[in-house]
C-alpha cells in the first residue's frame, strides 16, 4: 500500500473553491489508484492520467493530468 500526502497549499485548495467539484472527484479517485496500486498504475492509462516525469528544478516529480489544465506533482 502507499501513502498519499496532500501538502498544506494543495489542501487549501481541495478544501476551497478553487477546485470545481468534479476536479476534487478525479483528484480523490487518482489518489486511491496511487494508494492502492502504486504510481505505476498511471502509466497503464495515459489518456486519463499524461503521467510523465519533470526535469529541471522538478526533477525527480512526476505529473499527472486531471482536467485540461490541472496537474498533480509528486514524488
Amino acid at each position: 500500500m502507499w501513502q498519499v500526502k496532500i501538502e498544506d497549499e494543495a489542501a487549501t485548495a481541495f478544501e476551497g473553491k478553487d477546485l470545481t467539484e468534479d476536479d476534487k472527484v478525479i483528484i480523490q479517485t487518482w489518489a486511491e489508484t496511487v494508494a492502492t496500486h502504486g504510481p505505476n498504475e498511471l502509466l497503464k492509462r495515459p489518456s486519463v492520467w499524461a503521467d510523465h516525469s519533470l526535469h529541471g528544478e522538478w526533477e525527480g516529480h512526476r505529473a499527472s493530468s486531471f482536467s485540461y489544465t490541472g496537474r498533480i506533482i509528486y514524488k
